[in-house]
């Protein structure tokens, strides 16, 4: 793992999206080769039968 970036009590309810943005400094001694950069969202509700992701998202970085 390189990085982590933490949010805490983000207002997001049933079927809203929200945009979050934040930078990463990839350090200077990471070996070259492909990365990968993903998001975990945890979070309780309810309704425990629904906390499945539908669609991953991760971007792929390559540090050369």
């Amino acid at each position: 793992m390189i990085a982590t970036v933490t949010k805490a009590n983000v207002p997001i309810g049933a079927l809203e999206a929200i945009d979050l943005h934040d930078s990463v400094t990839i350090p200077s001694d990471v070996a070259a080769g492909t990365w990968y950069l993903g998001v975990i969202l945890t979070t309780t509700d309810a309704r425990s039968g629904n906390q499945h992701t539908q669609v991953q998202i991760v971007l792929e970085l390559v540090v050369r």
